[in-house]
Parts: structure tokens; C-alpha cells; sequence
């Protein structure tokens, strides 16, 4: 039991002060601790929510783009193999459409990896 004593108009009271038991005392630190904790996941989930829907936008956007890309592709293919067909045979439209991609697939690959810029 903690004794203070206080001058109170000139005299001298003394109050006692019972001390909290063990329990009471680890109740109130996992009460704050659960209320810091809490703080912090609000935190987080407000930093990390506008960065995961950004991300997430832009990765449908790709895909989407990647998609019709793909189908473009497939368009210009067709036409180049039809109209090469007037002059070649199918085997010979085939194979110059197939080296003609594999061509420029590489020359992409090429010059995008050219354009790697170091993060510092």
C-alpha cells in the first residue's frame, strides 16, 4: 500500500492508495495493446488498399490491351497469308507469315530489353 502525504491548507493529509492487483494491470496492457494494434491494421489496410486497386486496375488494363493485341495479331496474320497466297503456295504462305513473327518477336524482345533503366 503507497502512502502520499499533501499539504492541504497548511496541514497535512495522508491518503492511501490500494495498488491494482497483477491482473487488473494486464488486463489494461492487452486492452491497450489490442487498441495500438488495431490503430496500426487501420493504417495499413488505408497505405495498402489505394496501392492493391491501383495495381489491380492496371493489370486488367494490360490484359484487356494484351487481348485485343492478340486479336490484331491474328487479323494481320490472316490477311498476310491471304494475300500471299496469290503468289506462293499455303505451305510457302505458312512458313514466310511464321518467320516474318518470329522475327519481329525477337526484335521487340531486343529492344525492350534495352530499355531497362536502374532504379537507385
Amino acid at each position: 500500500m503507497a502512502r502520499h502525504s499533501e499539504a492541504v491548507n497548511g496541514s497535512v493529509v495522508r491518503m492511501e492508495h490500494a495498488p491494482d492487483d497483477w491482473g487488473t494491470l494486464i488486463g489494461k496492457l492487452l486492452d491497450d495493446f489490442t487498441r495500438v494494434l488495431q490503430a496500426e491494421v487501420k493504417l495499413l489496410v488505408a497505405t495498402i488498399e489505394p496501392a492493391f486497386h491501383t495495381a489491380l486496375v492496371r493489370g486488367l488494363n494490360r490484359l484487356i490491351l494484351a487481348a485485343m493485341e492478340f486479336c490484331g495479331l491474328l487479323c494481320i496474320m490472316a490477311a498476310t497469308v491471304l494475300l500471299l497466297h496469290k503468289w506462293l503456295e499455303w505451305w510457302q504462305v505458312f512458313g514466310a507469315t511464321g518467320i516474318g513473327i518470329i522475327v519481329a518477336v525477337l526484335i521487340c524482345s531486343l529492344v525492350s530489353s534495352d530499355r531497362r533503366v536502374p532504379v537507385d
